[in-house]
């Protein structure tokens, strides 16, 4: 479905102070369509007697969504004296100004929608061997949800320019929380305990 929205973009390179570029961007939209609990959707079963199909009917409310982001090159010669480190994080952020207890989330019926929802990331990145090894680490965390939390790294290595490996791990968990999260599929979800080790062969034409 179609919805209005309106939106800002904007950054600002901060040279005396924190040496790095600042990024923000916000949208907001109008009559955005969520699943309704109080609305199923039934139909007949063989019987002529109603039943429900599992689908659900929608509301419509506005939503506010923003992020803000910071980025600095930086360097670490303990670690690398040829190339800065790339650092990045950011905050994500989406707030509903109505009632959201009968909406359903997209995921599955565990799926909460909350008024506030956030997520924080931050990561490094840098190059040796002259671009041929790039390695990459990164955290993640939800702290609307149990401060649910991904950590990982990726490390890509070009034997050519064609041909790359891809080693990677990630490790997805919730500190101090023993209990089950309301998400289901991602940081600290159904991955919660399903540590993960990525190998990847990718040959470009």
């Amino acid at each position: 479905p179609y919805t209005h929205a309106v939106g800002l973009s904007a950054s600002y390179a901060d040279d005396e102070y924190t040496e790095g570029v600042w990024r923000m961007e916000t949208i907001y939209e109008f009559g955005k369509p969520f699943g309704d609990k109080r609305k199923p959707i039934m139909t007949l079963d063989e019987t002529g007697a109603p039943t429900e199909t599992g689908l659900l009917g929608i509301k419509k409310t506005d939503v506010w969504q923003a992020f803000i982001g910071f980025d600095r090159p930086t360097w670490i010669r303990a670690l690398n004296r040829r190339s800065t480190f790339f650092l990045t994080s950011q905050v994500f952020w989406q707030y509903i100004p109505t009632g959201t207890s009968r909406f359903q989330g997209q995921v599955s019926q565990t799926d909460k929608v909350r008024n506030w929802e956030a997520v924080g990331t931050i990561a490094a990145s840098t190059v040796y061997m002259r671009g041929k090894l790039l390695p990459q680490a990164f955290f993640v965390i939800d702290p609307m949800n149990h401060y649910s939390s991904q950590l990982g790294w990726v490390v890509d290595y070009y034997l050519t320019p064609q041909l790359i490996i891809r080693f990677a791990q990630n490790y997805f968990f919730v500190p101090g929380y023993g209990g089950r999260v309301d998400e289901t599929r991602g940081i600290g979800g159904q991955y919660r305990k399903r540590d993960e080790t990525v190998v990847r062969m990718t040959y470009q034409f």
